[in-house]
């Protein structure tokens, strides 16, 4: 099931929401961690405004990968090709790289990030099948869905698999209204919407980052 741009302007006109709501505020408060050592792949990127909030995570050996909202985050090298909520930043792994993988439908999923404060957060939901198309221009871009709850500072932090392989990067939320209840059956019991940019996704855009880079002559990372 793929929810369009159109049934969130639905949303959007029936609840009165901006849909910059969804760039990862507040929901309910995950639980904290302390330390983002208990995470692999898991860092604060840096950024030009002091006080800006936000996490990253380990791509590569030598590329790191986070949510395009955050601001000016240092070295950004690539941003998503269809305006998707994504860059690459060079950034050296400090340990062995976390493994990716696709999301399963229905199996339980760990988002970590860092919140304000430098103190790791986490929570816990479920990988639905449904699938949400956020871009005016229809690029084709699809982001997962779970109903963990995540706080301002999680955007790009890793969400784990069952087996801890990440299978994406939090983006945000958004609430979960009657509208895109119709639209979506599964949806009817969830309490939240939780919104996370997939592997699929990263990797296609990681594939086209490549393809520049030898059309420039650079070499493979």
């Amino acid at each position: 099931m793929v929810v369009t741009q159109q049934h969130l302007k639905r949303i959007q006109r029936l609840a009165g929401l901006l849909l910059a709501v969804w760039v990862a505020g507040c929901q309910l408060v995950p639980s904290s961690r302390g330390s983002a050592s208990v995470a692999p792949g898991l860092h604060q990127p840096a950024s030009a405004f002091a006080l800006q909030q936000g996490s990253a995570t380990q791509w590569n050996s030598t590329y790191a990968v986070t949510a395009g909202h955050i601001p000016a985050i240092s070295g950004t090298t690539y941003r998503c090709s269809s305006e998707c909520d994504l860059v690459f930043f060079p950034h050296p792994a400090a340990g062995p790289v976390p493994a990716w993988r696709h999301p399963r439908t229905g199996e339980r999923l760990t988002a970590v990030g860092i919140a304000p404060g430098n103190v790791v957060q986490t929570s816990e939901g479920t990988a639905r099948r449904t699938r949400l198309d956020i871009s005016d221009d229809r690029s084709g871009v699809l982001y997962g869905i779970h109903d963990g709850p995540v706080v301002k500072g999680m955007s790009g932090g890793p969400v784990y698999g069952e087996d801890g392989s990440i299978v994406g990067i939090t983006i945000g939320f958004i609430p979960n209204t009657e509208p895109l209840k119709q639209a979506s059956p599964e949806l009817q019991a969830t309490e939240r919407i939780s919104i996370y940019l997939p592997y699929a996704e990263i990797q296609s855009e990681w594939v086209r980052f490549q393809r520049q880079r030898h059309a420039e002559g650079v070499a493979d990372f």
